[in-house]
């Protein structure tokens, strides 16, 4: 059943990822929203194309861009999509190339399918059968097993030295600088990677890093897909106070302090 679902996903971002780029070439307006973060025309175009695609699903849509509703409507959900239709909109705006589309796949509280799209690069990783996937996509496909065979398999990065830690711009400094310590007394060498937006998952999934250490605000929306192509790749997503695998579609949509760490 996922397969279709899945196909929906891969299409969605493929088609939404060109836009972006006519928006990232041509110039775009900014507005600030009420949480005094930005959004420009191609945030809202990326989630009307992605929304088309993904209603043909049937299931329902949480979208930092869309309609968010309450929790009481939104907790009896079985299958859902979570979606960042442009995630690193500042780095947008900045014309820096550190944004992504991350669209994710929601079993109950958890995310079970998970797709990151670069469009910069047109490259793409997502998780499937217990396996992730990764490589560049530029058009739309009719058949799974086509975007399967033009694609290579990820695996987790193995080499300790050094010892590579994922951090956003964003990080508290104190929490993180108290953990990259911790990390220390097991590790003796120790590169700090900064990357913004979804392309963290990316590099992990390409290999490059050991760990990401979250210690500041991030929505559900930012890391949902992250988090099913991590756990997929051998990773789990630690909630740093209930020590257990974060949780989605809570109350409060903004996620708790998290690691994603080795098993």
């Amino acid at each position: 059943m996922l397969q279709k679902h899945l196909l929906l996903a891969i299409n969605a971002a493929i088609e939404a990822g060109a836009e972006i780029m006519k928006y990232y070439s041509q110039g775009f307006e900014v507005e600030i929203k009420n949480d005094n973060t930005p959004v420009t025309e191609a945030d809202k175009a990326s989630n009307k194309i992605i929304e088309s695609w993904l209603l043909k699903s049937g299931f329902p849509i949480l979208s930092e861009e869309g309609y968010i509703p309450d929790y009481e409507e939104r907790k009896s959900w079985d299958y859902w999509w979570c979606v960042d239709p442009l995630d690193g909109t500042k780095g947008f705006i900045k014309k820096n190339g550190e944004f992504a589309i991350s669209i994710a796949l929601m079993k109950n509280e958890f995310p079970v399918v998970g797709l990151i799209y670069l469009p910069t690069s047109q490259q793409i990783v997502f998780n499937w059968e217990n396996e992730v996937f990764i490589g560049k996509l530029e058009e739309a496909y009719a058949d799974l097993n086509q975007v399967l065979n033009g694609l290579k398999k990820a695996t987790i990065r193995k080499r300790t030295d050094p010892f590579k830690v994922l951090t956003s711009r964003n990080n508290v400094a104190t929490l993180f600088e108290n953990h990259i310590n911790d990390l220390k007394m097991d590790h003796d060498n120790i590169e700090l990677v900064q990357v913004g937006s979804a392309i963290k998952f990316y590099r992990m999934a390409a290999g490059e890093a050991n760990q990401y250490p979250r210690f500041q605000g991030s929505m559900e929306w930012d890391i949902a897909a992250g988090q099913a192509i991590s756990e997929a790749l051998g990773f789990e997503t630690i909630d740093v106070i209930s020590k257990k695998r974060l949780k989605y579609n809570r109350p409060d949509l903004l996620n708790p302090h998290f690691i994603i760490r080795a098993v």
